[in-house]
């Protein structure tokens, strides 16, 4: 499973200083893994990039509250995830799609073939777009704009209201992801009626996505 190694990290440090450390680590994996994922001959490449792509953006999404001041590009990153999407949702059709192949005669065989042939059509297509969007210079200008604009940004997390401060005074980046995980949970309870209607695909969507957060806040 791809994941971002960051080094270093001292889960009781002031938070505001380990939340540079957890997402230049992040935006850095992200990148580095550009040849692997237009690396055709091999679809996991796309599939790991687009998975810390998810990562990063997930990240961001948990620390953005103690952003005081200042942004990231985070349209510029859902471009490439949207881009990364694309193939890894052809590539994942047409596995399907020859899996089916492998089981049917005839006809049907021959009907699905047609199907691949489209699929592949379009697969071409998403893969271009993809090398123009993660292309040498793209990425780096991306990186170089990401690290930029989080140097400036201005953390403000909470202050402790009992036990030892840290020498900053505010919390230290373990109770942090305490309070983010709590908010991730009551983020999915609150959807999680929908299981109950098995129809409500869209509903039913939003819950996997939101479980993905929570997995991800976990994680790191």
């Amino acid at each position: 499973m791809a994941k971002a190694k960051i080094r270093g990290l001292d889960c009781a440090a002031p938070a505001d200083q380990v939340i540079r450390l957890v997402l230049r680590a992040q935006v850095n994996a992200m990148c580095r893994h550009r040849e692997k994922a237009i690396n055709w001959k091999d679809p996991e490449g796309v599939h790991d990039m687009r998975v810390l792509s998810r990562r990063l953006r997930s990240a961001i999404n948990d620390l953005k509250p103690y952003f005081r001041k200042g942004s990231l590009p985070r349209p510029k990153l859902s471009a490439v995830a949207d881009a990364l999407g694309a193939v890894r949702d052809e590539d994942v059709a047409l596995m399907a799609l020859q899996e089916l192949k492998s089981q049917v005669k005839g006809v049907a065989a021959e009907g699905i073939k047609l199907l691949i042939a489209e699929r592949q059509g379009q697969r071409k297509q998403s893969r271009a777009a993809l090398k123009a969007a993660i292309q040498d210079s793209a990425i780096d200008n991306l990186r170089r704009e990401f690290l930029a604009k989080l140097q400036r940004i201005t953390i403000a997390t909470p202050t402790k209201t009992t036990g030892p401060e840290t020498a900053e005074g505010s919390i230290c980046f373990r109770e942090l992801g305490v309070l983010v995980i709590k908010e991730r949970v009551v983020d999915f309870i609150a959807a999680s009626p929908c299981l109950f209607h098995p129809y409500k695909i869209k509903k039913l969507h939003n819950l996997r996505i939101l479980a993905k957060r929570l997995r991800y806040s976990m994680e790191l």
